[in-house]
């Protein structure tokens, strides 16, 4: 992987995805902040990041990624998130509340 690969925002992302569903929590973090950080990714890079912190029991981490979603994707609310269709809502119905107890609006 060159580090001036364009594309290497998009695979750290879909690599942060796929280790934090594999439950690889601290591996997640790490590749989902370097997306970020390198910018140009979706909202669901950040959702991922606060899933996967939310693993490692990190709920404080999980509240300031919240903070960082929402500046970045000020109409994030978990309406959005339902009508796009994501995995969350159908394999980790549980989540939906703790998301919006960290300051996700429901609308």
């Amino acid at each position: 992987m060159s580090p001036f690969d364009p594309f290497l925002p998009v695979f750290l992302h879909v690599r942060g995805g796929l280790l934090y569903k594999l439950k690889r929590f601290v591996a997640a973090v790490h590749d989902l902040e370097q997306a970020i950080h390198l910018g140009g990714v979706a909202v669901w890079c950040h959702l991922n990041r606060v899933m996967s912190y939310l693993g490692l029991g990190r709920r404080d981490a999980a509240r300031t990624a919240v903070v960082d979603l929402l500046d970045q994707y000020p109409n994030f609310t978990l309406a959005v998130l339902d009508q796009s269709g994501h995995p969350i809502m159908v394999h980790e119905p549980e989540l939906i509340s703790v998301l919006q107890e960290l300051g996700i609006p429901k609308e």
